[in-house]
């Protein structure tokens, strides 16, 4: 307000609350009028917007998935539990007498071989726990919690398969690339907590 001006007093009555209840509380004054000259909606025209973009409903098919029976997840973690020792042996043997194996390439070949070994043992053994946990959330249901401790393991072990990756792409490279590689320890971690799944299922099964 420029200085020496006195403000102005609306009359008792007039326009005294915000632009969405002129209408209600008596005229817009004029002044205000030319310096703002535009109106807010009124809120019983406007569309709420769960109405405008309603969610899709859940397929039946995934419904299917996610209420399977207890004894399809048991034969799941076994099916885990299996491919996990029988690709997984190698990676360990490799990790521990591989080097004793060769010469000076040898480092690089059981880097590859475990890259290859373990990538097939993260793959089947912890692709299926994060993906069903996302859609669970995705279908808003509650997280069980060995669902989620699922999906945490598994999420482990996938972010250190990728962090070894780096070794057997930088053996490429250079012959003495230095970089520490986890592939053992993801083998592991899937076949004991594989086994751990497989057996608390069984024994929920034989409880019932």
């Amino acid at each position: 307000m420029p200085p020496g001006t006195t403000p102005r007093v609306l009359p008792k009555g007039k326009w005294t609350g915000p632009l969405t209840s002129c209408k209600a509380r008596g005229p817009f004054p004029p002044a205000l009028a030319e310096r703002f000259p535009f109106s807010m909606p009124d809120p019983a025209n406007v569309t709420p917007f769960a109405a405008v973009a309603p969610l899709p409903p859940v397929p039946p098919a995934l419904h299917s998935v996610l209420d399977r029976p207890e004894a399809q997840r048991l034969q799941e973690f076994r099916y885990r539990f299996g491919q996990s020792v029988v690709f997984g042996l190698p990676v360990l043997a490799l990790q521990w007498f591989g080097r004793s194996l060769g010469g000076a390439e040898s480092g690089r070949w059981v880097a590859l071989l475990q890259a290859l070994l373990a990538g097939w043992v993260v793959y089947v053994g912890a692709t299926g726990m994060p993906v069903e946990a996302g859609l669970i959330v995705s279908t808003r249901r509650r997280m069980p919690p060995a669902i989620g401790i699922d999906a945490l393991v598994a999420g482990v072990c996938a972010g250190a398969y990728v962090f070894s990756l780096v070794r057997p792409i930088g053996l490429l490279v250079r012959p003495h690339f230095d970089w520490p590689a986890g592939f053992h320890w993801c083998v592991l971690v899937l076949v004991a907590w594989s086994a751990l799944r497989w057996a608390g299922l069984s024994n929920a099964a034989a409880r019932k």
